[in-house]
């Protein structure tokens, strides 16, 4: 990945390092966003991000040119990086127009994450007053000078309603008699108008309006307007702190909550391949790390197993290797 990009003065005296320097790290603090969001999309992830799999989007400077600033990836992350660097480069073109609409929404879905790029926006924009930042794609050149500050400054904070997907356990607390979502490490307490659309002891997934906390995490759930038990879902990308790994096809993975243990489950019956832990996130991260072992295993070239039931999952390992 290369997201080269250069600043520029109107009055051709150049651009102070001070300048230069706040407006890379609004390119990092971008693409760290930006790309955060798409794997909690991709993970199925519903709270805060793990520190080792935001690391992925620290970007490096490859070389400085006359023709502006080249970067490169964090560990394991080009794919992903390359990723997070177009969505930005079509961020800054559309904002970059004056017009906003549902932008933000339809690219950024966790709220937690469309706030933070929201003020990274805003920030790089305040930090090119007076300046023009150049960026290139390919052959051609593109300029961002400023955007729509208002429209943007909506989506900034914690705590403030917006519609969510999130899974959770439900269940009923035995104390104040009120119906509990389960998605995080502690219980989100339901409305009564609100509790009354669930059972208890089931996984839902659910649409719907939810407030987070300043570090992500789920902390109200005001109202639904979808909502299906579930008992499996289904990964395309596995993602760990060094390794993205592309499948060709979706990996099914049943989920179970063992309410006496107070334990998420997750199981994979085709490669024998189960985790348990007492959140949701931690779980799914767990899930991927431990794919990504048995795919180093099994789909290493030449490697051979005398035993039925390793055959089996190499077997089904291998038809998960996409085709080039």
């Amino acid at each position: 990945m290369s997201f080269r990009f250069a600043v520029h003065s109107a009055d051709g005296k150049g651009v102070p390092l001070a300048v230069a320097g706040k407006i890379m790290i609004d390119i990092q603090n971008l693409i760290s966003d930006i790309g955060c969001s798409q794997i909690k999309t991709k993970m199925r992830l519903f709270n805060s991000m793990p520190q080792e799999l935001s690391d992925k989007f620290v970007i490096k400077i490859n070389k400085i040119t006359d023709k502006g600033i080249g970067s490169g990836t964090g560990e394991g992350g080009k794919y992903l990086t390359e990723m997070a660097s177009d969505t930005l480069q079509e961020t800054l073109q559309y904002l970059g127009s004056g017009i906003t609409e549902t932008w933000m929404e339809d690219h950024f879905p966790d709220s937690f994450y469309r706030s933070r790029i929201a003020r990274d926006l805003i920030e790089l924009c305040d930090d090119l007053s007076g300046y023009e930042l150049r960026y290139f794609i390919d052959k051609e050149t593109f300029s961002f000078k400023t955007l729509d500050r208002k429209n943007l400054s909506k989506y900034i904070g914690s705590n403030v309603p917006s519609r969510e997907q999130m899974i959770g356990y439900v269940s009923m607390d035995p104390r104040s008699r009120k119906m509990t979502f389960l998605s995080s490490d502690k219980p989100v307490y339901l409305s009564k108008a609100v509790g009354d659309r669930f059972s208890q002891g089931k996984i839902y997934l659910v649409m719907g309006t939810a407030s987070k906390d300043s570090s992500g995490k789920i902390i109200s759930l005001s109202s639904v307007d979808f909502m299906s038990v579930a008992d499996s879902i289904s990964f395309r990308e596995i993602i760990t702190p060094d390794r993205y790994i592309r499948l060709a096809n979706n990996v099914p993975v049943a989920i179970s909550y063992d309410k006496n243990r107070k334990v998420w489950e997750f199981f994979c019956e085709t490669i024998n391949l189960g985790v348990s832990s007492p959140t949701w996130d931690d779980g799914i991260v767990l899930f991927h790390k431990k794919f990504a072992e048995m795919w180093d295993l099994y789909t290493m070239p030449g490697k051979t197993f005398s035993d039925e039931r390793d055959q089996m999952i190499q077997g089904y390992m291998t038809t998960l290797i996409p085709l080039v």
